[in-house]
């Protein structure tokens, strides 16, 4: 299954209305009621998070799942910020972040880059998403 967001930065949460076909609506229950799944964030990371949660007795809204996501995006740099023991720069005479030699190995963006775009929802609920920069 495809879900399909208007393009939220995984940051601040703000939406950009210029990538809405119209035709999303974030109240749409996505992930079915009491089921398990299985998030991989893998960008971009060298080494990918794993992340549990259950959809709860209700399901999970299209909303719902964007703010899982954000929470544990933001899970993910400040895990690796604490590992590497500081904030990560970027490279020198450049926007991007420098690599860090941390749990994840992120590389090149910092959470500030980073937008929202889709998930796939496999049929073992492992969810993959499709995140642009």
């Amino acid at each position: 299954m495809n879900i399909k967001f208007i393009a939220t930065h995984i940051e601040s949460g703000e939406k950009y209305p210029y990538k809405n076909d119209g035709k999303i609506n974030y109240k749409d229950i996505v992930l079915p009621p009491n089921q398990q799944f299985v998030l991989k964030i893998d960008y971009p990371l060298t080494e990918p998070a794993i992340f549990k949660f259950n959809s709860g007795s209700k399901g999970t809204t299209r909303h719902q799942l964007s703010e899982k996501i954000r929470k544990f995006y933001k899970k993910v740099y400040e895990d690796e910020d604490k590992s590497v023991g500081h904030k990560t720069s970027n490279i020198k005479g450049m926007f991007n972040r420098d690599f860090s030699d941390g749990k994840y190995g992120i590389w090149g963006h910092d959470i500030g880059d980073l937008v929202l775009v889709d998930a796939i929802v496999s049929k073992k609920n492992i969810i993959t998403l499709g995140v642009d920069s």
